[in-house]
């Protein structure tokens, strides 16, 4: 080896040879030309072994021979063997399209593939057996070329692979094959099922046939001209054998139908089918208004209803029975009218319904029926209960009556004229039979009652009947001035209260004794007054309380009393403690007093004359009996003090005493130059 004519995949070949017997040495030349000019290639001797593997040869063909030196000398040289070194096997392409297994209706499709390595060229075959055997086509394409457009086949089974060829001609192995389908023929035309031919149907109908061979998808059609120059409908693709259009509209028209087979091949139209489209049996249509089980008073109602598909006119009837077995009135109206006013209809229970019809005049089922009652009467008068006629009452009454028969609202008015023409007071429609206004005014008013039915008509109004209001009796006042427990210097306080409710004027008592067996003094104010200034209160504790009165001088309850207490006197004189009379004192001392009975505060002044005409110095009020005042400087004063009780009376001024303010006596100074100890140097 190299064997003759092979092919090998390496630039490093190893030759071999088989032994000879009694050779002392081997000659092998390899040459590119075949002509082993004197060193060609190779030229290589060797002693022993039967092999030898060369160096890198340049790729492409090659010529190698050997002989044989023995005792005698050289042999002649076998005969060149050619083989062909190449580089390594070009890459098997990969097939793109068509995909494995396609179903093509194309009998001359394009073939690709993807590019094994740049310098390549590309073989492709074409054949009815996966073997290749006997090929029916076969394509060599130059570099860079990947597509082959196959020239006619017919229909059936094919295969094909491609593989790749370098530039010496080497190729790579076969791709594995494809397969794929050529079919070029439709289905055939389907058989139709339903409708049947001519047939009229009402509505849009299923349309349904047989399944064809080879078919797996259908499209259909129809129009209002056989010749199907321009289809009123066409479908998309279908997948079932049965398809329900659009609706549509009413007239006659053509259909047929056709194939199309998995490769996508249209087959031929089925026979052309008639059909005739009749308007749909309406349905029941839906009442609108009146709503079920109304009751109105309204004798010439209207009723409306919804339409309904396939709905051309609209019959209603009106009957006084469920069973409509007698119509009390009918109605047929025009194309597409829903509305219908009747004429007048009498009180009592009525039963409607309506149907529809379609352009053909076939009527649809009634709708489920609706009950309304017609009631143009109204309730019968109430009979009023409470206040009795002529009644006189306190305040706003409650309003009272005997319900009405058939009423399910109250109306009620009071006037302070029996003929009502323009009532003080309407109220709004009232579900109870008692009613109170908001407050009435005094005086003499009618009233009467009316109701309404759930129809809406009001009956007439009741006998009317009079009432006289009268104030209520005010409750107690609420007393504001002054507070409770309250102490007074004043012995012309003032006292005040708050209004009520019918106060017209008020009444105050005041008295020594919560009692009020005696009186003080007692007061009557004018109409609105909430207040009274008392004439001169002799000291001590006191007591008041005041009432209402309305209009009518009728009077109310006296309010809780208060008691307040006055006091006109002051306090005795407090008695002066410390400093004693006309004391010498070092500094400003503390002045103390003894308490006076009744004191509640107190006032210290002091002043260098005697007689305070202008005092050195006056405190605040003062809670306790000893004060120090700021620093007095050095003199002679005089100093005295005053109490002042809970209402605010102050006493009299203390006895004066006098005191000598001195000047404190000085501490030890402290010594600064010169120091304990120091001595001149």
């Amino acid at each position: 080896s190299p064997a003759k004519d092979s092919y090998i995949a390496t630039a490093t070949p190893t030759f071999t040879w088989k032994a000879v017997t009694g050779a002392l040495e081997y000659h092998l030349q390899v040459d590119k030309l075949g002509v082993y000019a004197e060193f060609g290639d190779i030229d290589h001797y060797q002693s022993s072994g039967t092999s030898y593997t060369s160096p890198s040869l340049d790729y492409g063909v090659h010529y190698w021979r050997m002989r044989v030196r023995t005792a005698d000398d050289w042999g002649p040289w076998s005969p060149a063997w050619k083989f062909t070194l190449t580089p390594p096997l070009p890459a098997t392409p990969t097939l793109v399209n068509p995909a494995n297994a396609a179903l093509l209706p194309d009998n001359t499709p394009d073939l690709t593939w993807n590019m094994a390595v740049e310098d390549d060229r590309y073989e492709l075959q074409i054949d009815n057996l996966s073997t290749f055997a006997s090929p029916e086509q076969t394509f060599s394409a130059s570099t860079g070329v990947l597509t082959y457009t196959a020239t006619t086949l017919p229909d059936g089974i094919w295969y094909w692979r491609a593989r790749a060829i370098n530039y010496l001609d080497v190729p790579s192995a076969w791709s594995t094959y494809r397969s794929f389908t050529v079919d070029t023929t439709g289905p055939v035309a389907p058989t139709l099922s339903a409708p049947v031919n001519a047939a009229s149907v009402i509505g849009t109908p299923a349309f349904s046939w047989a399944a064809a061979a080879t078919a797996t998808k259908y499209q259909f059609e129809y129009d209002n001209d056989a010749d199907f120059s321009s289809p009123t409908y066409t479908s998309v693709d279908l997948t079932t054998t049965s398809h329900t259009p659009p609706a549509i509209a009413l007239g006659t028209y053509s259909w047929h139908v056709r194939g199309k087979d998995a490769a996508g091949n249209w087959g031929a139209w089925s026979a052309v089918r008639m059909v005739t489209i009749l308007p749909l049996v309406p349905v029941a249509p839906t009442l609108a208004t009146p709503a079920a089980s109304v009751v109105t008073n309204d004798s010439t109602p209207d009723f409306t209803w919804n339409s309904v598909i396939s709905g051309n006119i609209y019959e209603l009837e009106i009957s006084n029975a469920s069973t409509f077995a007698t119509k009390q009135q009918t109605f047929v109206g025009d194309v597409g009218v829903l509305t219908y006013t009747a004429t007048n209809i009498p009180d009592g229970v009525w039963y409607w319904h309506v149907r529809a019809l379609n352009v053909n005049g076939v009527a649809g089922t009634w709708s489920a029926y609706r009950s309304f009652t017609v009631d143009t009467t109204g309730p019968v008068a109430p009979v009023l209960s409470a206040p009795a006629n002529a009644a006189s009452v306190i305040g706003t009454p409650a309003f009272s009556w005997v319900a009405a028969a058939t009423a399910t609202k109250y109306q009620f008015e009071y006037d302070n004229d029996s003929d009502f023409s323009s009532p003080i007071y309407t109220s709004i429609d009232l579900t109870t039979t008692s009613h109170t206004p908001p407050a009435i005014a005094l005086g003499a008013y009618s009233w009467h009652v009316r109701g309404k039915d759930a129809a809406g008509n009001w009956g007439g109004w009741s006998t009317a009947r009079t009432v006289t209001i009268l104030p209520a009796v005010p409750v107690a006042p609420v007393l504001v001035s002054p507070a409770a427990s309250a102490v007074t210097s004043d012995s012309t306080p003032d006292f005040t209260w708050n209004s009520v409710v019918s106060g017209n004027t008020y009444e105050l008592e005041i008295s020594n004794a919560s009692t009020f067996a005696t009186k003080q003094q007692t007061c009557t104010g004018g109409v609105g007054v909430l207040n009274y200034a008392a004439t001169n209160i002799p000291d001590g504790v006191w007591y008041w309380h005041v009432r209402a009165l309305n209009v009518n001088g009728v009077a109310g309850a006296w309010s809780a009393y208060r008691s307040f207490t006055v006091d006109t006197t002051g306090p005795i004189a407090p008695v002066l403690s410390a400093p004693a009379n006309a004391a010498s004192v070092i500094g400003t001392p503390a002045f103390s007093w003894a308490a006076a009975a009744t004191a509640t505060k107190y006032q210290f002044e002091y002043d260098n004359n005697a007689d305070f005409s202008s005092p050195t110095f006056t405190s605040a009020d003062l809670t306790t009996t000893s004060t120090t005042p700021p620093a007095m400087a050095l003199g002679t004063y005089s100093w005295h003090v005053r109490g002042k009780d809970a209402a605010g009376n102050w006493g009299v001024w203390s006895t004066a005493r006098t005191v000598t303010i001195l000047p404190a006596v000085p501490v030890a100074p402290v010594l600064v130059n010169p120091c304990r100890f120091c001595s001149d140097q």
